[in-house]
């Protein structure tokens, strides 16, 4: 089957940060930083500021009650990192979600007269089991002004499989925020039943506080945006936050749904549920990294240890209606 790349867990092995809100449950993670490779350029070359585009997911994506097949840049300031999900016909609802609320820009041209960065998206994986990847690289910010020196990377994914939303935060230059921002601090946002008329919605959240280990804050009246509530800078390169959507109307019960032997475990782990329908199963090393991944099908699954490291290992089983952790030693 085919690998899914995948991020680890860091909460649940480190402590990392967990917050929640009606919409989420929010992991703060890290892993390397990759570029997209072999994907479709919506920029090609040309310069913008404050781009506007509409991208097909090429699934579809259930986000806060509704399915969704496509998103288009735009929102409460379309500076060019805000995101609405729209049904077909650009009809309502529309929801936005935001990952870095910058005023981005072209930058300069290189000797071709092309800008030097990039958006671009990849839609991988097989179906049921598919990522919508959007890569804003090496974005300048219109606030700076030419030569445009500061630059920035980042991502969003979009989990067909479980309707997790991750934020991927990559390599950037040091970074003036009295310069490139109209907002104290770094803006992360989420606005549902969002109004193209009148610019407001019906209710949002967005993260504040130190960037490893956020908050959320409720920002229905519209008051937040402008203050000092926001994150307190950008997050570092490499770290990433997982929203995994709070399961409404699945019933959190004790009952057993993986089991795992042998543990203590050496050649292979055989892992054992309730259920045949396919799962994201990954592996996570005591540092939190990942360190296997595979989408499963299945009651009966054996998984090969060889080139495992003895030691402590977490094991992530997940599908739209449960998330389960084992964890397991390798000696």
């Amino acid at each position: 089957m085919k690998k899914l790349y995948t991020l680890f867990l860091a909460s649940i092995l480190c402590g990392g940060a967990f917050a929640q809100d009606p919409y989420f449950e929010l992991f703060v993670l890290s892993s390397d930083y990759v570029a997209l490779s072999n994907s479709t350029s919506l920029t090609q070359g040309i310069p913008y500021d404050d781009p506007e585009y509409e991208v097909n997911i090429g699934f579809e994506f259930d986000y806060l009650g509704n399915t969704f097949s496509n998103i288009i840049f735009g929102g409460y300031d379309s500076y060019g990192c805000e995101l609405l999900f729209y049904s077909e016909g650009f009809t309502p609802p529309f929801h936005q979600i935001s990952p870095y609320m910058m005023d981005i820009i072209d930058g300069q041209l290189d000797n071709n007269g092309k800008a030097d960065t990039d958006i671009r998206y990849i839609t991988e994986g097989e179906p049921g089991a598919r990522i919508f990847k959007l890569e804003w690289s090496n974005v300048a910010f219109y606030n700076e002004g030419s030569p445009y020196a500061m630059r920035m990377n980042l991502q969003v994914w979009l989990y067909e499989q479980d309707n997790a939303i991750e934020f991927h935060y990559g390599p950037r230059t040091t970074l003036d925020h009295s310069v490139i921002t109209d907002y104290v601090g770094v803006p992360v946002t989420f606005m549902r039943n969002f109004n193209l008329d009148t610019f407001t919605w019906e209710d949002g959240f967005m993260l504040t506080g130190d960037p490893a280990n956020p908050s959320w804050m409720n920002m229905n009246d519209g008051a937040a945006l402008g203050t000092n509530q926001h994150l307190t800078e950008t997050p570092p390169n490499g770290m990433v936050y997982r929203f995994f959507p709070l399961l409404v109307g699945v019933e959190e019960t004790s009952e057993k749904t993986v089991s795992i032997y042998p543990n203590p475990a050496t050649d292979f782990l055989q892992m054992n549920r309730n259920t045949e329908e396919a799962a994201l199963v990954t592996i996570h090393n005591s540092l939190g990294q990942i360190v296997w991944s595979n989408s499963m099908t299945g009651s009966v699954n054996k998984i090969d240890l060889n080139g495992f490291s003895a030691g402590a290992y977490i094991l992530q089983v997940e599908n739209k209606n449960s998330f389960v952790t084992e964890r397991f030693i390798v000696r």
